[in-house]
């Protein structure tokens, strides 16, 4: 069986699974939760935990293994052995900071990276019951409870009133990005969301550019990277090349997320 044909195959189970880990997560957010602290600084809770172990488990029954990179097991461990070709990118709980806060703008996210470039990912938004996938080839979808599906299409917008959206948590300015579409596009609305969220916004069409100069790790970025990318759009760094993930950190460089169609412009230029 081909890598794509595997998916396609497995998509049913992965819904399953992403609305399994976010009816936990959503148990767990009636409830006050007191935080663990990692290394890094980041927070992390009971309902990260218990929501990778349900994803981890639907993927290790799956009739193709590969290598599973999840946020809460990764902690501690040593850095990725890049030379694997395929494996999976998981943040079970992605937005913990939004998750306690009781902003509702918290994801479940289940990625797939083949040869360094993230080729599948679904995006669950458990308070909104709406998720989000798209693979390589075959474009992307946005799904709510009733298993009623809509194909997402790309659609154009003016380039002189573009949508940014960015992050609730970051600080950093997203200055070098904005100048680099500058000779071509500009932002005339700024929205703000948490977590995965801003992917999916783009994705939807309601946003048209995020900007993330700050740091982040392939697993919050990789499966709503695959999601833009199925519909056309990008996500680059800050020299206009698409992100990769084959780094041995596991971290990203500063990087700006697009809609199709203003990848498009850019990728022309």
């Amino acid at each position: 069986m081909s890598l794509y044909a595997f998916l396609d195959d497995s998509v049913p189970r992965l819904v399953s699974a992403c609305f399994d880990a976010g009816d936990l997560i959503l148990r767990h957010y009636k409830a006050d939760l007191t935080p663990e602290v990692k290394a890094d600084g980041s927070p992390s809770t009971v309902a990260d935990k218990e929501a990778e172990a349900i994803l981890c488990a639907t993927l290790n029954t799956l009739p193709q293994q590969f290598p599973i990179i999840a946020e809460e097991a990764f902690e501690g461990k040593l850095a990725l052995d890049v030379s694997h070709e395929t494996f999976w990118l998981l943040d079970p709980l992605d937005g913990t900071r939004e998750f306690l806060s009781h902003t509702d703008e918290f994801t479940v996210n289940i990625g797939l990276v083949h040869q360094g470039i993230p080729v599948f990912g679904m995006v669950y938004i458990p308070v909104e019951g709406f998720l989000f996938f798209g693979r390589q080839g075959r474009g992307a979808c946005m799904m709510g409870r009733d298993g009623m599906a809509t194909l997402l299409k790309p659609s154009a917008r003016p380039l002189n009133q573009l949508r940014m959206i960015t992050s609730r948590q970051t600080k950093a300015s997203p200055q070098m990005f904005l100048d680099k579409i500058a000779p071509v596009a500009c932002v005339t609305t700024e929205l703000h969301a948490g977590s995965s969220l801003k992917f999916c916004r783009i994705a939807e069409d309601r946003a048209d550019i995020y900007p993330r100069p700050g740091r982040t790790m392939m697993w919050d970025t990789c499966a709503g990277d695959a999601l833009l990318r199925s519909m056309g759009g990008m996500v680059m760094d800050a020299t206009g090349a698409p992100l990769t993930y084959d780094s041995k950190t596991l971290e990203n460089p500063p990087f700006m997320a697009l809609s199709a169609d203003v990848w498009g412009v850019l990728s022309d230029g």
